[in-house]
């Protein structure tokens, strides 16, 4: 547990490889084909330096150990930290909207607009193969759709869509479905364990009823329940993958944002979630509640290769300037007012 990383050698010795199943001896809620994949230094370094809860507590160890299928006796590993992006130099940034490709603007935005509500902003209605949704809460997070011949979704980018807080889930993706919208996990309750930022008690399970559409485009849309949630619903957080969890929340909280919450996905999936957002915002594991604007999720999956853009991502676009290097995974940044 308190491995002095970065001052001395880590040294990992197994006697024979025969002793140590990747299936068998992590446990079951580790068990996956993930887990037989090998894990590089810095991704072991990373686990090693996740927050501590009862189940983070073990399962860098354990993903560590169980990875390492062709452990010889006696190997040594030096734990090197990882690369870090150089921080950005301005602050005070703030997430504004998301800007993705789709080749049928008029059928995507009728279903954004019949789903949640989002209507074409006044600004952006003249402006030809260009159509920025809004809702009325001032502080929701907006969506661009840019028109391009062919473009769509496409799963290996790192880009994983938006989330949005709606009043029924059930209802959403009914309505989802019937303009143009495909259903890629029913609704059901999902239950997460407790989160390390906010600090909550070990024995803390929350359980959310969610659900996962794509729009016509292709893009997945997360929708969960809210009860305080007014109208039809209201975008509140874009996902994406980092390829190193720890480089990518440094960047991002040199902008100015905050760290709202970290969270271990076990045993649901084996990974982390790190939601940045504006300083003071209250969120619950999707994304905000109450109305309390828009976050950036940003998603560590263990042993996953390094990701890849575009996706269909052409811009997140936030309040603010900034001087800052490029973002660590190359997501496309715009800063404007």
């Amino acid at each position: 547990r308190n491995l002095p990383l970065g001052r001395a050698p880590l040294s990992l010795r197994v006697r024979t490889t025969s002793q140590l199943s990747p299936l068998r001896d992590c446990p079951p809620s580790l068990s996956s084909p993930l887990l037989s994949r090998p894990l590089s230094v810095p991704q072991a370094t990373d686990l090693l330096q996740m927050p501590r809860s009862p189940t983070a507590r073990l399962s860098p160890i354990f993903l560590l150990l169980s990875s390492c299928s062709a452990l010889q006796p006696s190997l040594l590993h030096r734990a090197t930290a990882p690369t870090r992006a150089t921080p950005p130099l301005a602050s005070a940034a703030s997430l504004r909207a998301v800007r993705v490709a789709v080749a049928e603007l008029e059928q995507v935005q009728a279903f954004y607009t019949h789903t949640l509500g989002l209507r074409p902003l006044e600004q952006q209605q003249q402006q030809s193969g260009l159509c920025m949704l809004g809702s009325e809460a001032e502080a929701a997070l907006k969506l661009e759709l840019s028109q391009r011949e062919g473009a769509a979704y496409t799963e290996a980018g790192g880009y994983r869509g938006l989330s949005a807080r709606v009043p029924d889930v059930a209802a959403a993706v009914e309505v989802a479905t019937a303009n143009g919208g495909t259903v890629l996990k029913e609704p059901a309750v999902l239950k997460y364990g407790p989160s390390q930022v906010p600090d909550e008690e070990d024995e803390t399970v929350t359980p959310i009823m969610q659900a996962l559409v794509a729009d016509p485009a292709g893009y997945p849309l997360l929708l969960y329940q809210d009860p305080e949630c007014e109208g039809r619903g209201e975008l509140s957080a874009a996902r994406i993958d980092v390829t190193a969890w720890k480089p990518s929340e440094a960047w991002w909280c040199g902008l100015g944002f905050s760290t709202l919450r970290w969270q271990s996905n076990l045993p649901l999936e084996a990974s982390i979630t790190v939601t940045v957002g504006s300083e003071g915002a209250t969120t619950g594991i999707p994304g905000p509640l109450g109305g309390s604007g828009s976050v950036l999720q940003l998603r560590y999956v263990y042993s996953s290769p390094h990701v890849t853009q575009p996706g269909g991502l052409e811009a997140i676009m936030l309040e603010g300037a900034s001087n800052a290097e490029s973002e660590p995974d190359g997501y496309p940044v715009v800063f404007g007012g």
